[in-house]
């Protein structure tokens, strides 16, 4: 016998989706009340799941959709690429519609497949999403940079892997917009997140427009020409929000008229994306690709919050790429605080000029597993915004980032409004640089600084309190 989360969803899910003023009208464009109603009971699209994991009929998986044919990079064969649907058992949860998120897995455009979201999908299901995951064409030379097919030279084979893996995405949200009723699908409220290529072809779904590949990749004849349009036409759709797992997007593609809301999570000193905004990779010369400059999420932060878009970060202080990954405390922490961001966009509550974020200190790493408190506040019964710059997590203390620093750094500091005083010291107690005022978020300079361990001293604007914090410089 199947069981239903709560008792009191169930009759407030009868008043929602079963009334006979829903049976005798068609249904027409969902109203926000729809989904923020206020009463006991209705606590989908949360943190907290609306569906028990003790009955496993409660989610439904419509495994093995086909939903586009491609060639592949090596071969001239067409490829077939598969979408796997979950969404919640509609005779245990009865609306007419739901949002919808699209999940990408990463990779590097090299290695992944689908089934490595499944998790990410049921719990966004379990809280009332439909969640799809998808298959991408996945490969690129990164050996002798020569095309697989025809032997010809081939020095943008990792920007034709992106190209391509886009076209996949656009492809995969055409097809749910097709297929909307069969999911009972809201296209008005439709996400898109991944972790870092996953997360990177969600952004490009929003941010690369095809003049742009054309005119930013070198290729001749164009990439469009060589690939085909990067999007396909009919069944138009609009993403309103990205959950960014460490991903990010090149600088170039940028355009705050395009932008959406962003919820993002990330490693404060991860080597792959940049946490801000830096080459690709780094001092390593290209693989079969053009050095970008990367947005990461403090940088797509620092973008969205300067025009005023509703943004949510969370950065992991100490560590690299993958920060929150291979724990399902770190999955349910994503998971639960990107649901409530969505559903405070879908609420209207979302205020982009009141912020609400945090940085975490790997110090304190079961911060991300605790329910609870103003980031993981029920959302039905919180309506502070979740819009944020990087504040300090439980422990109040500020994170140096990227630690080891070379060039510069920054300081992630929980008064991330405030001016602060800072000196840097050698072990000896020797001071090397003053840092008198900091305005908030900016960088301070190693310049002139040679490798080694010291000590950034901080004194806030109050002169108050002072606080000592390790700095490796490479």
């Amino acid at each position: 016998m199947k069981k239903l989360f709560f008792p009191a969803l169930l009759s407030l899910a009868a008043l929602v989706g079963m009334s006979p003023a829903a049976t005798a009208q068609a249904p027409g464009p969902q109203k926000l009340a729809y989904y923020c109603n206020p009463g006991p009971g209705f606590n989908r699209f949360t943190e907290m799941p609306v569906i028990s994991d003790t009955d496993p009929d409660s989610i439904k998986v419509a495994y093995n959709l086909l939903y586009r044919q491609a060639q592949p990079w090596n071969a001239t064969t067409l490829q077939s690429l598969y979408m796997d649907v979950y969404y919640p058992d509609t005779t245990l949860d009865p609306l007419r519609k739901r949002p919808f998120i699209l999940l990408v897995f990463g990779g590097g455009f090299t290695d992944g497949d689908r089934t490595m979201m499944n998790n990410y999908c049921y719990e966004f299901a379990k809280r009332g999403f439909v969640a799809a995951t998808i298959d991408y064409r996945l490969g690129k030379n990164t050996k002798d940079c020569t095309d697989p097919i025809t032997g010809d030279p081939d020095p943008y084979s990792d920007e034709k892997a992106q190209y391509r893996a886009i076209q996949d995405g656009d492809a995969a949200m055409r097809y749910i917009v097709a297929h909307a009723a069969d999911f009972k699908i809201d296209t008005a409220w439709l996400f898109a997140g991944g972790y870092s290529a996953g997360a990177g072809i969600c952004n490009g779904l929003v941010y690369v427009e095809q003049s742009e590949a054309n005119t930013l990749i070198p290729l001749s004849p164009n990439i469009e020409a060589q690939l085909g349009p990067i999007r396909g036409t009919g069944n138009k759709y609009k993403i309103k929000g990205i959950f960014n797992n460490w991903g990010g997007i090149n600088l170039d593609y940028f355009d705050a008229g395009q932008a959406v809301p962003m919820v993002g999570f990330h490693g404060a000193n991860d080597k792959v994306v940049p946490v801000g905004v830096d080459i690709k990779y780094g001092d390593k010369v290209p693989a079969c690709g053009m050095n970008d400059s990367i947005m990461g999420t403090v940088g797509l932060f620092d973008s969205l919050s300067a025009h005023h878009i509703c943004v949510d970060i969370s950065i992991l202080g100490g560590t690299g790429h993958g920060a929150w990954n291979g724990t399902q405390a770190g999955l349910l922490f994503r998971v639960g605080r990107a649901a409530c961001f969505f559903k405070q966009l879908m609420c209207g509550t979302c205020n982009p000029n009141n912020p609400y974020s945090q940085l975490i200190d790997k110090s304190h790493a079961t911060d991300f597993d605790q329910p609870g408190g103003p980031a993981l506040a029920h959302c039905s019964q919180n309506s502070s915004p979740m819009n944020g710059a990087f504040i300090a997590g439980v422990s109040g203390t500020p994170v140096v980032y990227p630690n080891p620093a070379t060039g510069d750094f920054q300081l992630l500091h929980l008064d991330h409004a405030a001016a602060y005083h800072a000196a840097l010291y050698d072990l000896s107690g020797r001071l090397i640089r003053s840092y008198v005022p900091v305005a908030a978020g900016a960088s301070l300079s190693l310049q002139g600084i040679r490798p080694g361990i010291y000590f950034l001293r901080i004194i806030n604007r109050t002169q108050a309190a002072t606080t000592s914090l390790k700095v490796v410089v490479e």
